[in-house]
């Protein structure tokens, strides 16, 4: 409980988003307003759970590599937006200096947008339809898997690194998909 978390010093409210630390000694550094605190630290596993190093290894390894794909998606749906907004400020710039402008130039413009709009929906979910009327995009499932796997103590399980093998599949070829279009 927070309260009680706060009492000892230590301790979150809401469960912290990423991969873990591995446990050790570490240094912190804070930096605000031009002053810097710097701290040691030491990260310890619970003591009444039971969990062996490479396990947390294996554990965190896997987490890495969830995360980098995650940002991956993330900077080519930034692509995307950019080169939508290209697209459009070209098409804009053309009616507007030839209002009779060839469909077939028009139409290659549209073409292009649909492009960028289905890889876009293969990535992730519009903003403006919720997640239950349609099934979780590539991001949204590596960021369940990351959590599910993140969410114990323990190694992967077999079931996992087989779903994180499925996944970065389709990782593969979106993002080769979005980089060749690009």
């Amino acid at each position: 409980r927070a309260a009680d978390a706060e009492g000892d010093g230590g301790g979150f409210r809401f469960r912290p988003i990423g991969p873990q630390v591995l446990p050790g000694k570490y240094t912190v550094r804070l930096t605000a307003g031009g002053k810097t605190l710097t701290r040691e630290l030491e990260v310890r596993v619970d003591p009444t759970i039971e969990v062996k190093e490479p396990e947390l290894r294996t554990q965190l390894d896997l987490n890495l590599k969830l995360r980098d794909m995650q940002s991956s998606v993330n900077d080519a749906l930034r692509s995307i937006d950019t080169f939508k907004a290209e697209l459009e400020q070209a098409e804009a710039n053309i009616k507007s200096l030839d209002p009779q402008a060839p469909k077939v130039l028009t139409g290659l413009i549209s073409e292009r947008k649909q492009q960028l709009s289905s890889m876009e929906l293969r990535l992730a979910r519009p903003n403006d339809i919720p997640g239950y009327s349609m099934a979780p995009r590539l991001v949204d499932r590596l960021g369940q898997l990351l959590g599910s796997i993140d969410r114990v103590l323990a190694a992967p399980t077999p079931y996992q690194v087989e779903h994180y093998g499925e996944l970065k599949a389709e990782f593969l070829k979106d993002i080769g998909e979005v980089n060749s279009f690009i």
